[in-house]
């Protein structure tokens, strides 16, 4: 996916067709940021390079931060409105919108709106939801998958990280390549099985996940926590349980469906059709 989003952009600004700004949307760890620096490299430097993570360069503006500010905002303004140093375009990686709060919001959209000559913008986006009409009407919208099942087992052999199941890997993280690399990588594949068999017949707290998980983000706990009791739901159903039961796991699917609101799992890579079609809900 990824690889065809870059090549596509590439054609775009060869044929000079490429939008000043662009903003990739989608689950965590498949690559959006990836994307956003292979395209700055290439508008800087005018060719690919191969460790794309290190690159530095005085045209390139990058704003990571846990909670991006007014004040982020207006530093990178400055950045903009100078001339290039070295090369013939600027380039602005902003990762990502969903820390950005209202003010800095508002803050970007003037740059946005009116742009100086040869700057290119690179937005990353976990959800479309938390894109502002304003900054979506500024923008072009791309939304990332995560990659298919075999890429995704490819991926991880050439990282050398092996798993006994890497269908249920591939489920539990939504197919996030950069979920199942954190997971394997901290030696947390193992545990999170043992989390499994234990949520088949307990309810687990957010909480008690966290302590089992204190390396990774509160975030990406609970995207995992709830991916778990959506692969249970779905064992659950397909085993024939009582009407009882069934009315159970539809109050569940009921706060699957208000949780995604927060956490916006992929429901076309779990196959959320299929559960929703059994309990007669429809997914909006």
């Amino acid at each position: 996916m990824s690889c065809d989003v870059v090549l596509k952009l590439k054609q775009d600004f060869v044929n000079n067709k490429l939008h000043h700004a662009h903003i990739f949307f989608g689950l965590k760890g498949i690559g959006k940021l990836d994307v956003a620096m292979k395209m700055a490299v290439y508008l800087i430097l005018g060719k690919d390079i191969e460790n794309i993570a290190g690159f530095v360069h005085p045209d390139l503006y990058v704003l990571k931060s846990e909670k991006i500010k007014v004040e982020d905002i207006r530093e990178m303004i400055s950045f903009v409105q100078k001339k290039p140093v070295l090369a013939n375009n600027k380039a602005v990686i902003i990762d990502c919108l969903d820390v950005m709060n209202r003010n800095a919001s508002n803050a970007i959209l003037k740059i946005l709106e009116e742009p100086p000559a040869n700057t290119y913008f690179f937005i990353t986006c976990h959800s479309y939801k938390n894109l502002l009409p304003t900054i979506r009407s500024r923008c072009s919208i791309i939304r990332m998958f995560a990659g298919d099942f075999d890429s995704f087992c490819q991926e991880l052999c050439l990282k050398g990280l092996v798993c006994e199941d890497y269908e249920w890997l591939y489920k539990l993280t939504s197919g996030s390549l950069g979920m199942a690399v954190s997971l394997l990588e901290n030696d947390l594949y193992k545990e999170l099985r043992v989390v499994f068999e234990g949520m088949k017949s307990n309810s687990l707290e957010i909480g008690d996940l966290i302590n089992i998980l204190p390396s990774m983000q509160e975030k990406m706990v609970y995207d995992l926590k709830n991916n778990l009791e959506i692969i249970i739901l779905k064992e659950k159903l397909s085993s024939g349980d009582d009407i009882a039961s069934w009315f159970y796991y539809k109050d569940q699917a009921d706060n699957l469906i208000r949780l995604n609101d927060v956490i916006h799992l992929d429901q076309d890579s779990l196959g959320f059709a299929c559960l929703y079609d059994k309990l007669s809900l429809c997914y909006i």
